[in-house]
């Protein structure tokens, strides 16, 4: 079962690619009193998300000894299989795209 919260954090997180965050979890980038008051809220689960303990699509914990795990560069991880959909789904919508033109 994927944790209300996680799952949350995850959909913000990516909902924001140019967000940065330097050690010491200082924001970089200007982010809005919302969106600040809803990480702030989830806080525990944002610091778990980026540092690669939880699944950056469906915000479920990781668990590296086990097969069918992927880190990414940013050191951002996820299940194979959420990342095998994402890219489906991703590569369908820019399909799409191409055939309207």
């Amino acid at each position: 079962m994927i944790p209300a919260p996680a799952s949350a954090v995850a959909a913000y997180v990516q909902a924001m690619p140019g967000l940065k965050l330097r050690d010491g979890g200082a924001f970089v980038a200007r982010v809005g009193p919302a969106l600040m008051a809803r990480l702030e809220r989830h806080k525990a689960a944002v610091i778990e998300l980026l540092a690669g303990n939880l699944c950056r699509y469906c915000g479920g914990g990781i668990d590296y000894r086990q097969p069918g795990c992927l880190v990414f560069g940013d050191g951002a991880g996820t299940h194979v299989s959420c990342y095998v959909a994402a890219e489906t789904e991703r590569q369908t919508k820019a399909r799409a795209t191409d055939d309207r033109r």
